[in-house]
């Protein structure tokens, strides 16, 4: 298994633009599923529920020490 580190950022809907952005650590094979399971997470987050206009995403692997 491998650690990946989602960054994103998005404007949530409704609220004159504002922001809305954060870290998460996902443990993963591939980079492919890492994406799946941070789909899975956000589609459970009141922000995606309540609507989200722009995503901005990016996932990096990490070699660093990462606690589970």
């Amino acid at each position: 298994m491998n650690y990946y580190v989602v960054s994103f950022e998005s404007v949530r809907h409704g609220e004159e633009g504002a922001p809305w952005f954060g870290k998460k650590i996902i443990k993963a094979n591939t980079v492919l599923e890492a994406q799946d399971k941070y789909f899975d997470w956000l589609r459970k987050q009141p922000e995606y529920i309540g609507g989200i206009k722009r995503l901005f995403f990016a996932v990096d692997e990490t070699t660093q020490d990462v606690i589970d």
